[in-house]
């Protein structure tokens, strides 16, 4: 499947390997569905790139405007910004200023029979039934566009977002797992609008002063945006370390 990769997207990711096995899928940890005969593949949830997506963007906020010295109510804080660009529901719904899409042309994948998993995470997932692991996907993109009615957005909004997309993209999986190292994706960007991330042409192959160089950059990104979006003062307090996790520049040193 030949994909039109020309600049109709704002930000385009081919994932190119998995190097560690990745255990995607809904709530039967299959991921694919069977409608009318038809058998409709999902390896990429577009639900779980959000997860991750949200929860590094909340890390950078959290770092920088604990850094800028903003110390009560920071959670509050990062939400509000964290939501403003990514929607909520509660109290009042609000839509994500982004779109997500996965495409996927194959997928190769290993069975693990029941209560046969090598690790313990794959025995677990494998008590009650068999479970397929992706081992390789061809043709797969991650592409993010703006949602209907925000095309317009600004560039502090853009540059943040897709920094926060990419770094995350690099330093943790996806799925079932990601925490214990299953889910990693390495992948190059086809297209970027922001222009900061165009020069990864393998995120697998990024050595030590090049994840340096995506943090620094995804640092200035949020505070370019906090610079804009925040109005209120900074509140110092005598707490030592942020409450909630962050990218703060000290930790970014170690």
């Amino acid at each position: 499947m030949k994909e039109n990769v020309k600049g109709e997207f704002m930000l385009k990711l081919q994932v190119l390997r998995i190097p560690v096995k990745l255990m995607l899928g809904g709530y039967d940890t299959q991921f694919y569905r069977e409608i009318n005969n038809f058998k409709i593949i999902e390896p990429l949830r577009a639900q779980s790139i959000k997860g991750v997506w949200r929860w590094w963007a909340r890390a950078l906020l959290a770092g920088v405007l604990w850094d800028k010295g903003y110390r009560d109510h920071l959670e509050i804080l990062v939400r509000k910004l964290e939501n403003r660009l990514f929607g909520q529901i509660d109290p009042t719904p609000l839509a994500s200023k982004f779109k997500i899409e996965t495409r996927t042309g194959k997928v190769y994948y290993d069975i693990i029979g029941r209560k046969r998993g090598r690790t313990p995470r794959e025995r677990l997932l494998s008590l009650k039934n068999e479970i397929r692991i992706a081992t390789k996907l061809y043709d797969t993109y991650i592409i993010v566009k703006p949602r209907l009615g925000y095309e317009d957005l600004k560039d502090s909004e853009k540059s943040f977002a897709y920094a926060s997309l990419v770094l995350g993209l690099i330093l943790s999986g996806l799925g079932k797992g990601s925490r214990r190292g299953y889910g990693v994706l390495d992948f190059k960007i086809l297209e970027d609008q922001t222009g900061l991330f165009k020069w990864i042409k393998d995120s697998g192959a990024l050595g030590k002063e090049h994840i340096k160089k995506i943090l620094d950059k995804a640092y200035s990104c949020a505070d370019e945006y906090i610079s804009e979006f925040v109005e209120q003062k900074p509140s110092i307090n005598d707490q030592e370390i942020p409450p909630i996790p962050a990218l703060y520049k000290s930790s970014l040193q170690q």
